[in-house]
This record gives C-alpha cells, structure tokens and sequence, in this order.
C-alpha cells in the first residue's frame, strides 16, 4: 500500500531539485538587490509593523495606533503578527533599521520562499511524483515574473508561502500512508497551521475550507483519529497557541484582526455596479495582471502576444488534472489521494467565492475597487500542479502533458526572465527621481546673464502640480552638437529648487531626429512639498547646453 502511494525512492537525487530552488532564492535576491525601496506592494506598511515589533516589549506590532513610516498615516495592514515578529526578533538581535536595512529584512523574505520550495519537493515525493515533473514545476515559478519578485519583498506572503508548503507536506504524509510515523505528520501538520494562522487571514481561509471538506470526505478515517493519543495532544498545542492569541488580540482591541487606520474611508456609493459586474471585472483585471509583475511600479516583461502561452503554461496541468479526474482509464489507483485533491480544489473554488463576496462588500462601503491582487494566490504554486502529475497513470496521455508543461515553461521562462530587470530597470529611468523641497532663505545673486539659445528641441510631455507634488516627464536634446544636454534647472517662479541630467530611453525621439545619440534624451522627475499655490506655468525648465549656453523648454500651455 505505502510502496505503490509514494513511489518513493530514499536514493533519489535531491540535487537537481536543491540547484532550482537556488536559482529560484538568486531570482528573489537580484529583485530585493535592484528593486527601490517601497515600491513591491504595500512594503512600507509591512516594514512599519517590523519597526513597531523592534520597538515592542512583546515583539507585537502596534495595532491601535501604529502609523506608517515618513508618511504618519495609520497602518492599514490587519495581518496577524507571526512574520513581523520574526523581523522585529531579527531587528533587536543585529541593530537593523528597517527603513536603511530594508535589504536584509527582504532577505528573511527569501529564506522563507526558498524553505516553501524545498518542502514542496519533499511533498512531490510523498505524493509519487517523478522527478522530472517535480522539475519541470520548479522551472515553471521561475518562469512566473511575480514569484521572484514578491519573494524579494518585504511582505508576509512568504511566510505563507511556507505555512502552507509545510501543512501540505503533513497533510501528503497522512494520505500516502496515515500508519507511517504519525507523529511526525502532525508535527509538520501543526507547525504549518500554527504558521499560516498567525500570518495571513486569506491563507487561514483556504486552509479552514480544505480542513472541514477533508475531514467530511474523510470522516470514518478521521472518527479513527479522534482515538489515538497524538492526535489531541497536536489538536491540544494548536488551540492553545492559535486560542491564546486571538483571545488576547480581541480583548485588547475588540477585533480578531485589528487595525491602526483604514485604507479607505466609508462612503456611500451611488449607482453601485452589481455583482456579476463585478465578478467580470475581478476576473479581467486578474486576468490582465496575472502576466506581470503588479507594484506601485508595474512592469510587464512577457510580450502581450505571448500571455496566451503563459496562461497555458498555468492551466495545462490543472485541465489535464479535470481530464484524469474524470477519466478512469487513465487515473492511477490512489484513493485517498483523490480525495485530497478534492479538498485541495474545493477549498480553493470556496476561498475564491469569499474573496470576491468580500471584496465586492468593501466596494460597495468604499467605493473603491481593490483586492484584484494575483499574487494573494501565488502561494498555491507549485501545489496546483501536483495532483495531475501525482494521479495520472504512466503512458502516452501523461508523457503529452508532460512534455508540453516543460515546452511552454521554456517558452515563457525565455519570453519573460531576460528581460524582467531591463524592464524594470527602463521603467525606474522613466519614472525618474524624486526630491523633496524645503524651505529655504533666497538671495539674489547676480545679475546673472548667460548666452541663450533661441530654439530648444525638446517637448514636456506632462508638467501638472497637485498637491505640492510636481511631476514632469518628457525630453530635450542638443541638435546643434548631437549630443545630450549638460543639465536641467528647475526654477518655481524666480526660485532655483534642483538640476537632473537627463538619462531616460526614448527610442523614439531617436528615430524622429535620426541621431543614435538621442535615445537617452528622456527626463522624468517628481518635487514633492513644494508651495502649493504655485501653477504648473510657474515652473520653468532652463536647459544647460555643453557650449555654456543656456535655453528655456516650455510646456506647450504656458508658450504664450
């Protein structure tokens, strides 16, 4: 019984597996190296529940008036405090400043999303997978522009990530031979649970559904469960750990997940879109966002016309999952395993339904649109995968699909990785720097008189104030010496404020003026706190040329 569920073979070489999951943790690396400091979703609120935890006795965040870092507001996040504790633990230990070593905490980030990936081959194993398509899976996240990227965030997903690749790792062991070391299966069944409670209210949610569904479809197994010693002593630890928090978290702030501030204020929403509306509008931007990495800095690596591979990638092996399931013929004699798929899928189809409920509630008390967030779902990866390669019966049906997972991941890996930084690294050079003004003491100091250039080849695409926050974008270029400008002086009125030199690609100034040279002629920049009774029309750019002289490049609202 135990040979033919597991397959397992102890001499199995872990070698191949372990160097994917390295080059998985060195992708997440070159994304916590290269990406700038909160721009991965929500990081500045994480890493201010780090801070909060560095500062607290407990190692807790602070949930009743905890505010975000440099910007004051309340913290929005109602996350429990597992993974904020572990950095504030880590913060104490080594000095960090969460702000200067953001870097660091990112690489705790890592560590978990590496753990996650080494438990989910332990669980391919336990569930009889080959080798082969265990590393076909592995190759498949990387080829995921999202999965490196959140891995190299600040951000409590990783830790979820790990949560559940160990509980699913208990859970294997329990389907593929319940006699075998139980002990030890509840261990990792407990530990995992006890991670995901205490970090991620959405991976509580799956992990609940897929508890109830498994133990209902399972209920004679689970009636001889209730009889065995180790069983309530795991049951025991659980509640006791789980019940203690959130009995503490609902006494002090009368929430069990409690919260400094709100993201978004309640209001009242005139002529609310209706549900279906919604679900159709959840499903495109889901859809829409999925192939990309989805940030305050969006990028999208993989060419638009190659989505369709991608999606296919994502869904072969969960068709070909629906196919065998219902297909006899060609599913392998595994029972109980089937039934833990079941759950698997039921609890996903559930979490899925409460997602959209909720978020459609939020909507129609905020008025706002959110929560279409991909990467809530990521940590479902590589698990999804699994069930086909796990239950289907070797032959020519499972070498297709097989085969066909591993080209597509080639082709997705090879349309989206090498590109992925330079995409990234072009979209930071188009957003340009941002510098914060403050007041200072002006003194003429002059006259000054320089030698002006009457014509300016250039144009600002976009110059708008709001807020005392300026923003500008657009590019200038010598024609006279084909060569990029010295500098970019930007003056509020008669007030100098700062220079940039410009560097963005603009290939398309480029082609216009037919000069190689122009294609770094772009410039983008931001000025925040600034006066905010100044009109985009008092700002003035004064473009330095290399033969000293100097030109003004207008918005073409304020030429008159």
């Amino acid at each position: 019984m135990a040979t033919s569920l597991n397959n397992m073979n102890p001499k199995k070489d872990l070698w191949p597996a372990l160097l994917l999951i390295v080059f998985l943790m060195l992708q997440a690396v070159v994304f916590a190296r290269n990406t700038p400091l909160s721009y991965p979703p929500d990081e500045v609120p994480h890493l201010s529940y780090v801070w909060d935890s560095i500062n607290s006795t407990y190692l807790l965040p602070n949930y009743g008036s905890g505010t975000i870092l440099g910007f004051g507001q309340p913290n929005y996040l109602s996350h429990p405090p597992l993974y904020y504790s572990i950095l504030g633990a880590a913060g104490k230990l080594f000095s960090l400043d969460p702000k200067l070593d953001y870097f660091t905490f990112r690489l705790f980030s890592v560590a978990f999303f590496g753990l996650a990936l080494f438990f989910s081959v332990l669980t391919a194993d336990r569930l009889g997978m080959e080798r082969s398509a265990t590393y076909i899976s592995l190759f498949a996240c990387s080829a995921i522009p999202m999965v490196g990227y959140l891995a190299g965030s600040v951000n409590n997903d990783a830790l979820l990530y790990l949560g559940f690749a160990i509980t699913f790792y208990g859970m294997a062991r329990v389907a593929s031979d319940p006699r075998q070391n139980l002990s030890w299966s509840l261990f990792f069944i407990v530990l995992g649970l006890l991670i995901v409670f205490l970090t991620k209210a959405t991976g509580m949610a799956m992990l609940v559904f897929f508890g109830l569904i498994y133990a209902v479809l399972n209920w004679r197994h689970l009636r001889d469960a209730l009889a065995t010693r180790s069983v309530w002593i795991a049951l025991a630890v659980f509640l006791a750990v789980t019940g203690g928090y959130y009995a503490f978290t609902y006494l002090t702030y009368h929430s069990l997940f409690p919260k400094a501030g709100n993201l978004y204020q309640a209001t009242v929403v005139e002529n609310p879109m209706s549900f279906q509306a919604y679900a159709m509008d959840f499903y495109h931007s889901m859809t829409r966002r999925f192939p990309i990495i989805f940030s305050h800095l969006s990028v999208a690596p993989i060419h638009e016309k190659l989505t369709t591979v991608f999606f296919a990638m994502l869904g072969l092996p969960l068709a070909g999952w629906m196919v065998m399931r219902f297909s006899p013929d060609i599913a392998a004699a595994k029972r109980p395993l089937v039934k833990l798929f079941d759950a698997f899928a039921m609890a996903i189809a559930l979490m899925l339904a409460i997602h959209i409920y909720l978020g459609y509630r939020a909507y129609t008390q905020a008025g706002v649109l959110s929560g279409f967030q991909p990467r809530y779902y990521l940590f479902l990866i590589p698990l999804v995968w699994f069930p086909f390669f796990s239950l289907c019966r070797p032959g020519w049906f499972k070498q297709l699909m097989t085969g066909a997972f591993a080209l597509l991941s080639v082709i997705v890996f090879w349309s989206s990785v090498p590109f992925t930084q330079q995409k990234q690294y072009e979209a930071l050079l188009d957003l340009g720097p941002t510098f914060e003004y403050t007041e200072r003491t002006y003194e003429s100091f002059g006259p000054l008189r320089f030698a002006l250039r009457q014509e300016v080849v250039g144009n600002v695409d976009e110059l708008t104030i709001e807020d005392g926050l300026l923003r500008a974008r657009g590019w200038v270029f010598d024609t006279v010496h084909h060569a990029r400008i010295q500098r970019l002086w930007v003056l509020a009125r008669e007030d100098y404020i700062t220079s940039i030199k410009p560097y963005s690609q603009r290939p398309d100034v480029a082609k216009a003026l037919g000069v190689g040279a122009a294609v770094n002629s772009g410039f983008a920049f931001a000025i925040k706190n600034l006066p905010r009774d100044l009109t985009p029309c008092d700002i003035h750019l004064l473009v330095e040329f290399h033969d000293e002289t100097m030109g003004n490049l207008k918005p073409a609202q304020c030429t008159n």
